[in-house]
């Protein structure tokens, strides 16, 4: 009986091993390669002449580069329409200029990264090319400007969270080249 019990816990314990080998075997010998996505990190807070919050995030979906952020506006309601602009304002001179894949109204929450927020805010999508990774990776960002219909959402990040975008800029773009 204690053979028994012996032989099916190691059964137990060898089988995840073996289904992960099997998975790797099912994908003819390559490991599939899993979404790679930085964290949410503060880009901007509200000012008394702009009330414009940012969250953002780096994201490669297999191969293909996605700029999130997350933004409200001091608790007012906004539309952002698609195709809204984004521009990134570098302190070299450059500016990257991205463009919002989709049409959205600002609900409760979805501006924030906290799980009970309440702020309406919205969460965009901007398609990235390498070029532009290369772009914010190599300069510091002077200032962000979210073009309504209406008028336009802005600041200047703090110089602390200027040099954490720009690591996190640096570290995609390395992550992008090797992987």
């Amino acid at each position: 009986m204690q053979s028994l019990l012996r032989n099916i816990l190691f059964a137990l314990l060898l089988f995840p091993l073996f289904s992960a080998a099997q998975q790797r075997e099912d994908n003819d010998g390559l490991e599939s390669d899993p979404e790679m996505v930085t964290s949410w990190t503060a880009l901007v807070r509200p000012t008394f002449s702009n009330p414009l919050t940012a969250y953002y995030r780096f994201v490669d979906d297999a191969g293909k580069y996605i700029f999130e952020l997350k933004a409200s506006a001091g608790g007012v309601p906004f539309i952002v329409t698609q195709g809204a602009k984004l521009e990134l304002a570098l302190e070299n001179g450059n500016t990257v200029t991205l463009y919002n894949k989709k049409w959205q109204r600002a609900c409760a929450g979805c501006g924030s990264k906290g799980p009970i927020a309440d702020i309406p805010g919205v969460n965009l999508q901007f398609d990235l090319d390498k070029e532009d990774i290369d772009a914010l990776a190599g300069s510091y960002l002077g200032h962000i400007g979210l073009h309504l219909t209406d008028n336009v959402l802005g600041g200047r990040p703090t110089l602390r969270r200027t040099e954490t975008f720009r690591e996190q800029a640096d570290h995609f773009l390395y992550c992008v080249e090797h992987r």
